[in-house]
């Protein structure tokens, strides 16, 4: 046998699209953007910046009349199907209350309060000022009539999309405004505590409206997006019971304030307690954040990102697509936040024999480090193939990795040795053959992740050298 030979890996630039992660394009605007009406020229689809879209509108777009579903809507299936149809997979969210309120078409349907749900019409310019809108109706959220209509849409959900495969998770969207927990806007807090509210009653409700979302989305991950429940009154310190809730029940923990500290930290972007709650969680759950504003600079990215991020979105509630269509600043920090954001597996070096005598076990040595904001929290196995002049694959073996990548020997910037020892085939001819790795599912070899190195080949697997087999 030859000696060794190392092989030191080259990294790419490109953005990884792998599942659990990546940067999404967000929809919520009353102008949905198909995707054959985005120019094919954009530097975004040509760089291939993402391959997931987040969707969000109100309850009363999908349910207007009770058990009457319009899922074809074309703020809803009749727009986004077109972006599944090439290729996309998308987050669904679908908002108990949105910024104007049911009176305009924009959150709890009416009908919800015909049968006798609690509302609150609140003053419009507590929220923003713009003429010709009076009240925003906002349910009380732990009203039992409300938490009972809101179940049965959920099941509903459940039932068309928890076994849809482009479905890439679902946010939770029953509890506060936007789905974020609050449960009134910069308003006067007197109706709210006349209505009952009280931490007890708004953690239950919540939890009765996850736990719907459990049952109807068995096969999918979910996502909430924490808040304080009244601005003013409370804060972020007060949804600490909840954020443990979400934890031990493996939902995706949210922020949708990136970019603004409210209360407290010397971090200008984000409160220090939003912060504690990420790096606290991230080993256990996904990490999703959202810009509070339409675009931001870098250094907001890059708070975001360092909280352990699987995924990242643009923020704001403009109509319509909302990237930037040229080349520019902006464009330079999406850039970066998509291919920071998630795992990033990096094969630093290769190790193995030079000639390997067929029918005997030879080692490989593996170097890995994990370049993104994310831990892994899937488990993939890592794949060897030896393909002939030909471009056939003659030898071809995944085995799980001693550490687990869903284990925080992955985690972000941690270095990973591996060894692993294959039995070369006695059929393979002799001769010289391109080695190539991969990653991929236990269960499916197939189904393979993207890394962060150069030299793609077909089926993202990676030229690394060569060998001659004896």
């Amino acid at each position: 046998m030859d000696e060794y030979k190392k092989v030191k890996h080259k990294q790419t630039e490109d953005v990884l699209l792998n599942p659990g992660m990546g940067y999404l394009y967000s929809f919520r605007g009353s102008v949905p953007v198909p995707f054959e009406c985005v120019d094919r020229n954009a530097w975004y689809l040509k760089e291939k910046i993402s391959d997931k879209i987040e969707v969000s509108v109100p309850w009363s777009v999908i349910e207007p009349k009770e058990n009457t579903y319009d899922w074809e809507n074309p703020l809803w299936e009749g727009f986004f199907n077109s972006w599944i149809s090439a290729g996309f997979k998308v987050s669904i969210k679908v908002r108990g209350m949105s910024s104007r309120g049911t009176l305009y078409n924009d959150g709890t349907p009416q009908w919800v309060f015909d049968k006798g749900a609690k509302y609150i019409d609140e003053d419009f310019n507590n929220y923003v000022n713009l003429p010709g809108f009076k009240k925003i109706r906002v349910p009380v959220y732990w009203d039992d009539m409300y938490v009972k209509c809101a179940s049965n849409f959920i099941e509903a959900l459940g039932d068309r999309y928890n076994h849809n495969p482009a479905i890439e998770f679902v946010q939770m969207a029953h509890m506060g405004q936007w789905g974020e927990m609050h449960v009134s806007g910069h308003s006067d807090k007197q109706p709210w505590l006349d209505a009952g509210f009280s931490f007890k009653k708004y953690f239950d409700a919540h939890k009765k409206l996850i736990n719907a979302y459990k049952k109807a989305f068995s096969n999918k991950r979910l996502s909430q997006a924490i808040g304080e429940p009244i601005f003013n009154h409370t804060n972020m310190h007060d949804v600490a019971g909840m954020v443990d809730f979400l934890v031990e029940n493996n939902i995706m923990i949210k922020y949708g304030g990136l970019g603004c500290n409210f209360h407290e930290g010397t971090n200008p972007f984000l409160e220090k307690i939003v912060q504690e709650y990420y790096n606290e969680n991230y080993h256990k759950v996904p990490m999703y954040m959202e810009n509070a504003t339409h675009f931001c600079p870098m250094a907001v990215a890059k708070t975001g990102l360092a909280c352990h991020l699987s995924y990242y979105n643009r923020g704001g509630e403009a109509t319509g697509f909302g990237m930037p269509w040229h080349d520019s600043q902006v464009a330079d920090i999406i850039r970066y936040s998509a291919r920071t954001v998630g795992y990033r597996f990096v094969l630093k070096s290769f190790e193995c024999l030079r000639k390997i005598k067929k029918g005997e076990n030879t080692t490989v040595l593996y170097e890995w480090v994990n370049k993104g904001s994310a831990p892994c929290y899937e488990d993939y196995d890592i794949l060897f193939s030896l393909v002939d002049e030909k471009g056939r694959v003659v030898f071809e073996e995944h085995q799980g990795p001693k550490n687990k990548t869903s284990s925080l020997a992955w985690d972000k910037n941690k270095t990973v040795e591996e060894k692993l020892i294959y039995k070369i085939d006695s059929n393979i001819p002799t001769g010289y053959y391109q080695i190539y790795i991969g990653m991929c599912e236990k269960e499916n070899k197939n189904n393979r992740i993207e890394l962060g190195i150069v030299n793609k080949g077909d089926n993202k697997t990676y030229y690394i050298g060569n060998v001659e087999i004896l």
